[in-house]
């Protein structure tokens, strides 16, 4: 009986591996056909080797360009496109894929002045929210040209696709230094489609105009709960696209394909919105390993931000507030300035970011078996160890004066850390953290000896504090602004720790570290000018497409400045009378 169930299920494995091996006859590098191209023969009449045997397949044809991509000063440049003889080549040059309907190559493609333009009155109508934002075509921006090419063989073989960007005429290089350039190419549906486009209002916003209280927002200037296609989240909303990395120089660097998602919060009815991108099989690389921030990294996702709260005012203050407080036993993100190209079109200036992911960890701390959690939801690791989440909670209902019960709470957070991350948001003033929000922290689920940060230890990561520090002169950003209180009142774990004598002891030594050291007010200003004079050249198109204000940018320096020159001496006496009140 054995021996018969042996022989059947090798016999379907067998089968299965014969089907696999004739649909892969048909496809083109693992892919389909690009839509409306010619399918290929029918496997079943194909003749040729017989699955399983050592013979090899046909290569598959493949596009050459004459130039490869480059932003250069030379006003014209003459582009041939070849492949295998018998192949006929397709190409576009609006970033959608390549097709049947698409202009098929005979003679070269002349490049000279913009290749694309597709930021009308029409598309920007369909992407403003115009009582908020501003966005105009001008035209004297340069635009790039993106060709993307396809070869089919005579039995309809398609290649893989080939992207290439090229900006004629331009004096980018000269003007922004070593700025990484990004030029991401994708179908235009995906991204303006009214049903489907991700970065316009589209379908969403109409149907959503009709829901109750949606007129009371619009009314209320409420726009950040203006919904539209930019709302949605998860894999139904990311995009295929190809992007080159310009790292420095005139011809790029990385090419690769990958996902895209509009990112974040409210910023999402922004134009100019946040973008991340994702590294999967279904694209290209599961990761990209790059030297993105001065040493090689490996990444699962990154993160294009458009600055949030400060996206029209300091793209920056987020980047430039968590260097300061690196190296203090919570995590940080690393920046660096990137302009973006979106199909040819000039699309501005983001804060690049690496993201706090399931790569990030790994990569950071070697810790491979970990709990992620973001807004009191899990982000990465698995639904039943979530009970190690549930059990750093109940420590809010738990006398945490008790010396047994602070050994406990000890044993599963770095107290250190969580010190030293409380004092930073609060003594920056950072308004958009709370226990349910913008707040995440990790730890590993498996102990292990052999590695410190697999300790079973919950360790946070900061993020997303440009709403602080004077920001909109708001009174709970002013530097005499109690922001402790507010943190005592909101966060019941928080204020459980706070009652243990040890804990704000530590609390307010790393209160006074941040004030005295890390934001010091000559550092302030010694740091926020270089940031300044590094951003400032790039900004001149990019306040030009979004009207954003290069003196809305000394302000802010000089309201930063204002608050860290007098947030020591204001604030760290109240922080003092508070912790000094629970002694009594």
């Amino acid at each position: 009986m054995r021996n018969l169930l042996f022989r059947k299920t090798v016999s379907l494995f067998l089968l299965a591996v014969m089907l696999i091996s004739l649909a892969g006859l048909t496809s083109c590098g693992g892919q389909e056909p690009p839509a409306g191209l010619p399918a290929g023969p029918d496997p079943e009449e194909q003749s040729g080797p017989a699955p399983g045997t050592d013979d090899e397949p046909d290569p598959l044809p493949e596009v050459v360009f004459s130039r490869e991509s480059v932003i250069t000063p030379e006003e014209s440049i003459l582009l041939e496109l070849s492949a295998p003889d018998g192949c006929t080549v397709y190409y576009t040059t609006d970033g959608s894929i390549p097709d049947a309907d698409a202009t098929v190559y005979e003679g070269p493609i002349e490049i000279t002045g913009s290749g694309n333009n597709w930021l009308t009155p029409e598309t920007i109508d369909a992407m403003l929210l115009e009582k908020y934002y501003k966005l105009y075509e001008t035209p004297e921006i340069p635009d790039a040209w993106v060709i993307r090419a396809v070869a089919v063989d005579a039995d309809g073989n398609a290649g893989e696709v080939v992207t290439h960007t090229y900006l004629p005429g331009s004096d980018l290089r000269e003007k922004l230094g070593d700025v990484l350039i990004l030029s991401i190419a994708s179908d235009p549906d995906g991204l303006l489609d009214y049903e489907n486009g991700i970065m316009v209002k589209g379908k969403w916003y109409d149907e959503w105009l009709q829901q109750e209280g949606s007129a009371e927002v619009v009314e209320n200037g409420e726009y950040w709960w203006i919904e539209g296609n930019y709302s949605g989240k998860g894999k139904e909303w990311e995009r295929p696209v190809s992007v080159e990395f310009f790292d420095g120089g005139a011809t790029p660097s990385l090419s690769v394909n990958c996902g895209l998602r509009i990112h974040g919060g409210i910023s999402r009815t922004n134009p100019h919105k946040s973008l991340r991108l994702n590294f999967k099989k279904d694209y290209g690389p599961k990761v990209l390993e790059y030297d993105l921030f001065g040493e090689k990294g490996v990444y699962k996702s990154l993160v294009l931000r458009n600055g949030g709260n400060t996206a029209q005012y300091m793209i920056y203050k987020d980047g430039w507030l968590q260097s300061l407080v690196g190296g203090m036993g919570f995590s940080t993100q690393k920046i660096r300035p990137a302009v973006v190209f979106l199909n040819g079109e000039y699309w501005g200036v983001y804060a690049l970011n690496d993201r706090y992911d399931d790569r990030y960890i790994e990569e950071q701390f070697g810790v491979e078996d970990f709990l992620v959690v973001k807004d009191g939801e899990l982000q990465e690791g698995e639904d039943e160890d979530m009970v190690l989440y549930d059990e750093l909670l109940a420590f809010a209902d738990t006398d945490l004066t008790d010396e047994s019960n602070w050994k406990r709470f000890t044993d599963i957070m770095d107290v250190d850390g969580m010190a030293a991350y409380y004092a930073a948001e609060v003594y920056i003033a950072n308004r958009d953290f709370s226990p349910i929000k913008n707040i995440e922290l990790w730890r590993s689920v498996t102990v292990s000896d052999d590695n410190p940060y697999a300790d079973g230890r919950w360790r946070f990561m900061l993020y997303d504090t440009e709403y602080s520090s004077n920001m909109y002169y708001q009174d709970f950003t002013r530097p005499n602004y109690d922001t402790l209180s507010d943190v005592l009142e909101n966060d019941p774990l928080f204020l459980s720790a706070f009652r243990n004598s040890t804990f704000r002891t530590l609390f307010l030594d790393k209160l006074r570290e941040i004030g005295s050291e890390r934001f010091k007010p000559d550092l302030v200003a010694e740091t926020l000018e270089e940031w300044r004079v590094r951003w400032l050249p790039l900004m001149e198109e990019h306040n030009a497409r979004f009207a954003t204000l290069d003196e809305t940018m000394g302000d802010m320096t000089y309201a930063i400045n204002d608050f860290f020159a007098n947030r020591y001496n204001l604030f760290i006496p109240i922080a003092e009378k508070i912790a000094a009140s629970f002694d009594e």
